[in-house]
């Protein structure tokens, strides 16, 4: 965000919390700028107006930049995939590791040399790696997955509940991503249309 446009959502926030906000002397007018501007001029343009009113909608005290970044993290949030589809991943994932390790134990080289057994340990190594970050941050290893998978359905449907906890903290943990903002995610797009319409 310009200099400018965080002065304009600071003059918002004075008008709209007039019966709340303190007079400033000209001294702390010009720290709050330098304040709120250290804080968001990193933040893209219309995703920062956007959390702004998003903010007015919420607070009952004048925003504060962390008002903003609380938005800014809701809004990122939403752009990740859902914690009952990243579940159904999970679960199928560790079906499939499972199997794969039903494989190690088999001694047939192939072609490039490696044991099938081998193959096996590879895919589910690959397997893994692959996860959505989220998924390899709550287990851990590859082992974590397996045992997952060895447990019963009592423990899985905990592990769920789990799971499901954990996610919303590690996305209110994670920095934010410029592209995963719906206001520049709808521009890159748009971008690409108009891109594709030209050609």
């Amino acid at each position: 965000m310009t200099v400018q446009e965080i002065q304009s959502l600071i003059r918002q926030n004075m008008v709209v919390y007039r019966n709340t906000a303190k007079p400033l002397s000209e001294q702390d007018a010009a720290t709050l700028v330098a304040v709120w501007c250290d804080a968001l001029t990193d933040v893209p343009s219309e995703a920062g107006k956007l959390a702004f009113r998003r903010a007015l909608t919420v607070c009952r005290f004048p925003v504060t930049p962390a008002d903003i970044f609380d938005q800014l993290r809701m809004m990122q949030a939403q752009q990740e995939p859902k914690a009952a589809d990243l579940w159904n991943l999970i679960c199928d994932k560790a079906k499939l590791a499972r199997r794969n390790k039903g494989d190690y134990s088999w001694t047939a080289h192939l072609p490039d040399g490696r044991t099938e057994g081998q193959a096996a340990r590879d895919k589910n190594q690959q397997l893994f790696a692959e996860l959505p970050p989220a998924v390899r941050d709550y287990f851990g290893n590859l082992q974590a997955l397996l045992d997952f998978e060895e447990s019963d359905v009592a423990a899985k449907t905990y592990r769920q509940r789990d799971f499901e906890r954990f996610y919303a903290v590690w996305q209110r943990e994670q920095p934010l991503d410029p592209g995963k903002l719906p206001c520049v995610a709808q521009a890159a797009m748009t971008s690409h249309e108009v891109k594709k319409l030209s050609t």
